[in-house]
C-alpha cells in the first residue's frame, strides 16, 4: 500500500509475485537489493510487511522525514526506523526538505552515505544533484545536505560496504562462481 515498505530476504530461494496497487496518483515506489554477507546467502528466507502508519514519521518546519530502518540523528530530532531486519546492511530515511533546509547527517567510522534524489534537488558546491541522479559518499563522519531551490526529496541509505567478492549470474548473487 501507499507510504509502506516490504523488506523480502531471498535467502537460499524464495519464489514471489510482485503486484504493486496504483491509486489516483499513480505509482511512485523503489525497490533496492542489498547484498548479504557470505555467511548469510543461504539463510532461510524471509519476509516482512510494514504498513506506512507504522513507520516512523517526524514532521517540522517544512521537513518530513520517514524513519524505515535503524535509527537516525538529525540534529536535535533523534528517529529510528522499525525494519530491523535491514539492519547491520544498510540502514534507510525517506526525507522531504523545504527549499533551502540545510541537514548535517552522520555516519560511523567506516560507513558510506548514499542519497538517491526523485524530487527537486540537492545544492552541491561541485554542481547540484537534480531529481533521479545519485550522490554517494567516501567514508567520514558527516555530510551536509542543502535542498535546492525547488526542496528536495530523497532516499538516504547509510551502510558499511561489506568489502567482499561478487559473483552474479541473473537474480542470483553469491560470493564465487
Amino acid at each position: 500500500r501507499g507510504g509502506g515498505a516490504q523488506w523480502m530476504s531471498a535467502g537460499r530461494g524464495i519464489i514471489h509475485s510482485e503486484m504493486p496497487t496504483q491509486d489516483t496518483q499513480g505509482l511512485h515506489g523503489f525497490q533496492l537489493w542489498f547484498n548479504l554477507p557470505a555467511a548469510e546467502k543461504m539463510l532461510a528466507p524471509r519476509y516482512r510487511d510494514i504498513a506506512a502508519a507504522d513507520l516512523a514519521l517526524h514532521d517540522s518546519n517544512g521537513r518530513r522525514t520517514f524513519a524505515i530502518a535503524a535509527p537516525w540523528g538529525l540534529g536535535d530530532v533523534a528517529i529510528s526506523g522499525p525494519l530491523f531486519e535491514l539492519v547491520p546492511q544498510a540502514d534507510m530515511l525517506d526525507l522531504s526538505m523545504p527549499a533551502g533546509d540545510r541537514l548535517v547527517i552522520e555516519s560511523g567510522v567506516g560507513q558510506t552515505l548514499i542519497a538517491y534524489v526523485y524530487d527537486g534537488s540537492l545544492a552541491d558546491p561541485r554542481g547540484d544533484i537534480a531529481a533521479r541522479h545519485l550522490a554517494i559518499t567516501g567514508e567520514g563522519d558527516s555530510w551536509e545536505l542543502r535542498a535546492g531551490d525547488s526542496g528536495a526529496g530523497l532516499l538516504l541509505l547509510r551502510g558499511t560496504p561489506l568489502r567482499e567478492p561478487i559473483a552474479h549470474y541473473g537474480p542470483f548473487v553469491m560470493n564465487t562462481p
